[in-house]
């Protein structure tokens, strides 16, 4: 309302005639005024911030909806943006349908793949209303998982050459996420022409490859062709798995004869074949090499008559079947106690590769328990290997036995060369040779238990923490990690109080990430009266908190174990007074060693004996490994081979039972 004032010697000239200025009104001070009403009407609709459609990429295992961020906000020159008014309306899959309304400008949620359309309306306070229609796109992004085979292939006498369908060298196992097998697409290409960082096959891929006399020798070391067997699914995505193609010409195609073979099988004194080994082949043609697989077997066509030395060899892993159950076993065998009773056992004793069994050998291979991240033999390969044809001139002391094998080979005279692999540190004979066997499951018979006084922990602080013995009756040996939290509490020192422990029996490698490992054993059962005090650990409290809170048992990196006076498992467990105890949870381990070259061990500990699955998968979601099986209470471990795992960097693995699941990182590398 705007109210005009007028001098009154101006009235006569704004309105001559006052029949027509009734609405002015004398003030009696010489002026008129007049009120006049002016309204300001808004008539602009609000502006949307961004209409554009969007897609969005899906990596869900089992082709489920996926969870996306759909909003679509609104601005206006007059209403705040908090009292715009929304509504929007989804139609699934664009088919004209409203499936959905809802209110407000933010549609996010889980969507199935496919082309969505929605349409957002925004009212401002004037009653002016505008509408943005968007289409949100949500694509299949998650490659195939390829499986494939190696074959072997006989060349045509007629041609010298033979074509090897892509569908013999993928046999049905390769999976995906959304696309059915049956239309899943599967071409093939030798791994040469794949180039770096190909993602899909290109013109060299096709439903077949031929090899030909150039694939044998002596044009080529090796008559074996590395192809890649690409497999897409519906939506464009592509991955490829490699394998092999081993040429041969027993028919004279090439001019010439595939004079013989040599064949090698791998196994351990219990028959179990063993992969991963490095078996290579001396001869006319120069050096070539096969890694045994699963079965432990390997075959070199030979071409040429000659000379031949097989040797195999494998470094990996050295703590595969190893544990402080094997110092116990040295010990006794060292005493006279209890005897390792073959040729094979005595090799793997031999921690040192000096021919003798001593306490060197177990203190070296105490160390390697208590600090194994990266840890190697000194002077020793984790593996070593004897020709199985071999006799000991003294199965009581081997030394110095053959672990290459020599052949002169002629025409159609194939040989075998068997080796028995020992595993360095395994006495007892527990590692896992191969991956067929699946997984290392241990069944405890009871629980051994160390007491701690719980106190409350003030921030600078210092405190010694005495672990005492609960329940030690007839113990020889016991194994674990104390984890601590480094956030509340700062590793200061450790002190053996026990006759029977010295600093050798503490690892302290990794006390800067929270963790203090201990390994003892003894020749025979001991006992001891409850309350003993076995060590203290000095910490320094970085934050107040309860020491119960900040302290635990577990297996994150020297597996947490002990045996009875029967050599049986037990579990290890932490009770505080007032009945806490800590130790036995549900934990899923850093795998071991990380990053990893070859081969790599995943552990894990069940509260109860249940099933698990073990999931490997990249950083776009592609599951790499599945692993499912039942596991025993305790501490379990799975081995991973580099070959069932493509790709390097960064990989996650997952591991999922009925009540609990856990995730974390790892990393491959050439």
């Amino acid at each position: 309302m705007i109210e005009e004032w007028y001098p009154f010697t101006d009235w006569h000239a704004l309105c001559p005639s006052p029949q027509g200025c009734r609405a002015w009104e004398d003030d009696g001070d010489g002026y008129y005024t007049f009120t006049q009403e002016i309204k300001v009407v808004d008539n602009e609709a609000p502006a949307w911030v961004d209409c554009s459609d969007q897609t969005y990429c899906s990596y869900e295992a089992d082709c489920e909806p996926t969870e996306i961020e759909l909003t679509c906000p609104a601005e206006d020159n007059c209403t705040p943006a908090d009292q715009l008014a929304y509504q929007y309306f989804l139609d699934a899959f664009t088919d004209g349908t409203i499936d959905i309304v809802g209110i407000g400008f933010d549609a996010s949620g889980s969507y199935p793949n496919g082309t969505h359309k929605v349409t957002f309306k925004v009212t401002d306070k004037c009653g002016n209303f505008n509408t943005c229609t968007k289409l949100f796109t949500i694509n299949d992004c998650k490659k195939p998982t390829p499986i494939c085979h190696a074959v072997s292939i006989e060349l045509m006498p007629s041609t010298g050459m033979a074509e090897v369908w892509a569908t013999s060298l993928e046999v049905g196992d390769s999976y995906d996420n959304c696309t059915e097998y049956s239309n899943l697409q599967i071409l093939v290409e030798r791994l040469s022409d794949v180039g770096a960082g190909q993602n899909a096959p290109d013109g060299d891929a096709a439903g077949s490859v031929v090899v030909t006399c150039d694939d044998l020798p002596p044009a080529t070391m090796s008559p074996i062709v590395e192809v890649a067997v690409w497999v897409g699914d519906e939506a464009g995505n592509w991955d490829y798995c490699v394998t092999t193609i081993t040429v041969q010409d027993w028919m004279g195609a090439c001019g010439g004869t595939m004079n013989t073979s040599l064949s090698s099988y791998i196994s351990n004194e219990e028959l179990e074949p063993v992969e991963l080994v490095n078996v290579e082949l001396t001869g006319t043609n120069g050096t070539t090499s096969i890694v045994s697989p699963s079965n432990g077997t390997v075959t070199f066509p030979i071409f040429t008559a000659g000379q031949y030395t097989v040797a195999p060899q494998k470094d990996i892993n050295p703590l595969n079947g190893v544990s402080t159950y094997d110092l116990l076993l040295m010990q006794k065998h060292l005493l006279g106690i209890k005897s390792l009773t073959s040729p094979y056992k005595l090799i793997a004793a031999d921690v040192n590769n000096n021919c003798n069994i001593s306490i060197s050998d177990i203190i070296e291979l105490r160390k390697l328990i208590l600090a194994p991240n990266g840890a190697t033999f000194n002077n020793n390969t984790s593996w070593r290997f004897v020709d199985g044809g071999y006799t000991f001139p003294n199965p009581n002391k081997p030394c110095n036995f053959a672990e290459t094998k020599m052949f002169n080979l002629t025409n159609n005279d194939p040989k075998t060369a068997n080796f028995v692999a020992v595993k360095v540190g395994d006495v007892s004979g527990d590692h896992t040779p191969n991956s067929l066997l699946g997984t290392e499951t241990r069944n405890s018979v009871g629980t051994l238990m160390f007491g701690i006084a719980d106190q409350k922990l003030v921030a600078g602080q210092e405190y010694t923490v005495a672990v005492t013995a609960e329940n030690f009756t007839g113990v020889q040996g016991y194994q674990y990690t104390m984890e601590f939290d480094a956030n509340v509490v700062e590793f200061v020192d450790v002190t053996a109080n026990w006759a029977d422990l010295s600093t050798s029996n503490f690892g302290r490698a990794k006390v800067a990430e929270g963790t203090l490992t201990t390994s003892w054993n003894g020749a025979t059962p001991t006992t001891l009266a409850d309350g003993e005090v076995l060590y203290t650990v000095t910490f320094r409290a970085v934050a107040n908190g309860q020491l119960s809170q900040a302290l635990k048992v577990n297996s994150r990196v020297t597996v947490a174990e002990a045996y009875d006076a029967n050599e049986e498992l037990l579990d290890v467990q932490f009770r505080f007074d007032g009945g806490v105890v800590i130790g036995g949870g549900f934990e899923l381990y850093q795998n071991e060693p990380n990053p990893f070259r070859d081969v790599t061990v995943i552990g894990f500990n069940l509260p109860t004996a249940s099933t698990a699955t073990l999931k490997v998968y990249d950083v776009t979601g592609k599951v790499m490994k599945v692993v499912s099986g039942d596991f025993a209470k305790g501490y379990n471990a799975i081995t991973l081979t580099r070959a069932e795992i493509e790709g390097t960097g960064m990989l996650y693995y997952q591991l999922d039972t009925p009540t609990d699941s856990a995730t974390k990182r790892m990393i491959t590398v050439e």
